[in-house]
């Protein structure tokens, strides 16, 4: 695009030859040899031809790049078509232009041509060859230009793909179908399934790289260009995974057989791996080989496995790609970021608590961190074991995606029963692993029932890979077109797939609206007060369905920011702390050792050989009681002034101490604590018991 800094000013005098080029008021001659014949003798028309041609002279334009040269001569080129066409020619001619470029070539207003050509104005009206009513004129119709903005649409959402490409799917999941409108459950469903997915991949990767033989006979796939001999090895391959301990490679063995098996045959295959487990006696290469393969001349029934050649798949990068954007992260600045915009916390003992991403956003060029996670959280363990799984070397997240990783693709139904063709790409492998893949399932059912989301997201997505079901490219394929517009192909079929396949921009904007509340189940389907017909006509009907998503948005997006950012990871961690610290407690009454001593917080300091074994000791004795009493009262007295000059002492020490220490005088009988409690509260009246935490209050420092 031309830019007012980076073009100069047109003020060079011209010579004879570029004279006589200028006064040729008929024809728009390019690159000497293309002719663009004016007709319109009107004054605007005659203004804008010397324009252009002043433009074409000047040495600036010869220095700009074939790419732009290009689309400086489409703009010039429709400009002389316009006004051959026109009979109405004014000072508004650029907004008439735009107009008949938005009909004429079905574009919107910003892809038109006006703006390049408007920017050509400004170059050149302070050329000498203009005199003083000309550039008067010039300065009339570039100021008369205003860009028009283009129809406001509903901004992309995992909602709208669903809802909006296929209103057929209410017929088949019924009320269930309402749940796509809530962000939040679309998205804790969309999260833990990708999630899921990517763990799954990652962890038959790791498996795979763990074992050299199997590794060797996986890249020997590879190098034979028969299609047997490759069925062959690949079967030789699938063999060593089914003599191999089954805990080993599990989610290796599970992940490659759903890869190379082609869907036809995926049945077939099924069985004769459940043969090959349950039948000892025979070499289960033999068996696979028999049932597969033997007399087989097409139609094999594997697909070379191409996922784990390089050491990050375009698959993994884009599944990792999805959960960056359930942050709200911009799909642009997704694919800038590196291992340094992650931040981790790690506890006492090296488990991860917190992660954190700190990037630069694109847009407005300043920092930002989307809500902190928990190190516990699906999306937290994920993203560590792809940045495990990364080349030490390589400080990029992802290198396989690009800009044109947001553009539409294609939907594609890689199980359609007519389909003449198999590829391995990441649409296919996608399909297959959510809907063939038993292992990958059950492990998505357990983390669904952790996170308390539902399966809303791999039902709908499981219609639309229906083996009766036919995309708009296999449509255009039947039907003998080239292409198909998306009114073509929904008469072809009642039940139409989606066009293309979701996009980052529509999991960003549906991880945006889930930021508000959770919608209760009452919200959505009232079997109490009416039908669920009255719901669908007089409740969430298209006039207030909107009013209904959006209304308090704002203060409940505010609210649970401060929930989830302030106070959630805060208060989970020290649950989890306080609750892991009580599992490792052990509440005795002696010991052996002669000289055991407890500490401040009423634990006994274990020797050097004890350490190692993970627990705490706790004696169950009067002292222990009153040492933990003292400690609580004088954090309940002074945790106002520790909050102020040591928050962290106080938010991973203080709380979770007080927290065990409830816990084991919960643990000690009724009259020991009883006892202890008398006993303590005559020392305090004694004055005698130390003062805590002074050094905490005082310097901010623990010791």
């Amino acid at each position: 695009m031309l830019s007012k800094k980076t073009i100069p000013i047109v003020t060079q005098k011209i010579d004879a030859e570029e004279k006589y080029f200028l006064n040729d008021t008929q024809n728009l001659v390019i690159d000497g040899n293309t002719i663009y014949p004016l007709k319109s003798i009107h004054e605007v028309s005659q203004l804008l031809l010397k324009a252009m041609k002043l433009f074409l002279l000047h040495p600036d334009y010869e220095d700009r790049s074939t790419d732009h040269q290009k689309h400086t001569k489409i703009a010039f080129r429709r400009c002389i078509g316009f006004l051959n066409q026109s009979t109405v020619l004014n000072a508004k001619v650029l907004k008439a232009f735009e107009s008949w470029e938005v009909e004429k070539y079905k574009i919107k207003p910003q892809s038109t041509s006006c703006r390049r050509l408007k920017t050509v104005l400004l170059r050149v009206k302070s050329s000498s060859s203009f005199n003083v009513n000309e550039k008067r004129k010039l300065d009339e119709v570039v100021s008369s230009f205003v860009q028009s903005k283009d129809e406001e649409k509903d901004p992309l959402s995992l909602s709208s793909w669903f809802v909006e490409n296929s209103p057929w799917l209410r017929k088949y999941m019924g009320e269930y179908f309402l749940l796509l409108e809530s962000p939040k459950r679309l998205s804790k469903s969309f999260v833990a399934t990708i999630g899921t997915m990517l763990n799954f991949i990652l962890c038959a990767r790791k498996q795979l790289a763990s074992h050299t033989d199997l590794t060797e006979l996986y890249y020997d796939i590879q190098n034979f260009t028969s299609s047997r001999d490759k069925q062959k090895k690949i079967i030789n391959f699938i063999s060593a995974l089914l003599d191999k301990p089954d805990n080993s490679v599990k989610e290796l063995k599970s992940f490659i057989i759903t890869e190379c098996s082609i869907h036809k045959h995926k049945t077939k295959i099924d069985q004769t791996v459940v043969k090959c487990s349950e039948d000892n006696s025979k070499n289960s290469y033999q068996t696979l080989y028999d049932e597969l393969l033997y007399k087989r001349r097409s139609e094999f029934p594997f697909l070379p496995p191409l996922h784990f050649h390089s050491k990050v798949s375009y698959t993994e990068e884009m599944l990792m790609s999805f959960l960056f954007a359930t942050l709200s992260i911009q799909p642009t600045d997704i694919l800038r970021l590196t291992r340094r915009h992650i931040a981790i916390k790690k506890n006492s003992r090296g488990n991860i608590r917190l992660l954190e991403i700190d990037y630069l956003k694109g847009r407005g060029l300043r920092r930002h961190k989307p809500p902190t996670l928990r190190g516990s959280s699906l999306i937290a363990r994920t993203i560590m074991a792809y940045i495990n799984n990364l080349p030490k070397s390589q400080d990029e997240l992802f290198t396989k995606l690009n800009s044109e990783s947001n553009y539409a693709v294609s939907f594609v139904n890689p199980f359609y029963k007519d389909k003449h063709f198999n590829y391995n790409h990441f649409q296919s492998l996608f399909a297959k692993l959510l809907v063939t893949n038993d292992d990958m399932n059950t492990i998505l059912e357990h983390e669904l029932k952790l996170m308390g989301a539902g399966t809303i997201f791999k039902e709908a997505m499981t219609l639309f890979y229906d083996h009766n079901r036919y995309d708009k490219h296999t449509a255009a394929t039947m039907f003998g077109a080239k292409s198909l517009s998306r009114k073509e192909y929904q008469k072809l079929t009642q039940e139409p797939l989606p066009s293309y396949f979701f996009k980052l921009a529509h999991i960003k904007n549906t991880g945006v609206y889930s930021r508000t509340d959770a919608y209760r189940n009452e919200d959505l389907v009232n079997l109490n007060s009416h039908q669920s017909n009255t719901e669908k006509l007089s409740y969430l009907t298209d006039d207030n369905k909107e009013w209904v998503n959006q209304v308090g948005r704002i203060t409940r997006i505010v609210m649970s920011d401060i929930e989830s950012r302030a106070l959630r990871p805060t208060l989970d961690f020290i649950d989890k702390e306080a609750i892991d610290k009580n599992l490792r407690t052990k509440v005795i009454d002696s010991t052996h050792s002669k000289d055991a001593r407890i500490n401040q917080y009423g634990e006994v300091i274990l020797s050097a050989s004890e350490r190692d074994r993970d627990h705490v000791i706790v004696f169950e004795n009067s002292q222990t009681a009153i040492t933990m009493l003292h400690y609580i009262d004088e954090a309940e007295t002074s945790a106002e002034a520790i909050m102020q000059a040591n928050y962290s002492f106080f938010e991973e020490t203080l709380l979770i101490n007080v927290e065990w220490m409830h816990y084991c005088l919960s643990q000690f009988p009724p009259a020991l604590v009883s006892k202890s409690v008398e006993d303590y509260q005559r020392l305090k009246k004694l004055k005698v018991l130390p003062k805590l935490f002074e050094n905490e209050m005082q310097s901010g420092m623990s010791l």
